[in-house]
């Protein structure tokens, strides 16, 4: 009675790992893959790495879908086959930007693409040293703050009267000037 015990414990381990499992596939968003064929993709992009990911079509060489992976984020990609009317773009594409790392969560946005024997996924890197966007925002305040302009002072309430002319020292000989005419 026992081994039947423990034969239904591991059924329904089993059972239960198939459940959590079935309705993404292999959980997890991890770079390089999820060592399973669900067609699942995770670009990281870094400060030394930033990504722009682009989804071509073969057929024509179009580009019809890309995206600049900001930095400090990554970009999980997964594709579903035939969920589309158009024979032209008949897969869905589902996408989401997440921080960097993180392992779980929703992929919400989607797109339609190209079948996969008619697609292509394309990665370049922009230039290096690309900062993430939060680090303007993480500026200390007196560094982000603008410097005031020096006040001016205020005019005087009156013009100041013009000094007289100085008087010529008498030491000094009178200076002609000669005619030109």
């Amino acid at each position: 009675m026992s081994q039947w015990r423990k034969a239904w414990r591991i059924v329904g381990t089993l059972g239960l790992l198939v459940a959590v499992t079935a309705c993404e596939g292999v959980p997890g968003h991890y770079p390089g893959g999820t060592i399973a064929s669900i067609d699942k993709y995770v670009y990281p992009s870094t400060t030394e790495l930033p990504q722009t990911v682009s989804v071509i079509d073969t057929r024509s060489g179009a580009v019809v879908w890309s995206k600049d992976i900001p930095v400090g984020q990554q970009l999980v990609v997964r594709f579903y086959a035939d969920k589309n009317e158009d024979p032209s773009n008949p897969d869905r594409m589902d996408w989401q930007l997440m921080p960097n790392g993180q392992t779980f969560g929703t992929v919400n946005n989607q797109a339609f693409v190209p079948a996969e024997s008619w697609r292509r996924i394309d990665t370049s890197f922009r230039a290096r040293g690309e900062l993430p966007p939060v680090a303007d925002a993480a500026t200390p305040p007196a560094m982000s703050e603008p410097v005031a302009a020096p006040v001016a002072p205020p005019p005087p309430a009156e013009p100041a009267p013009d000094p007289e002319p100085a008087a010529a020292p008498e030491s000094a000989p009178p200076v002609d000037i000669p005619d030109t005419h």
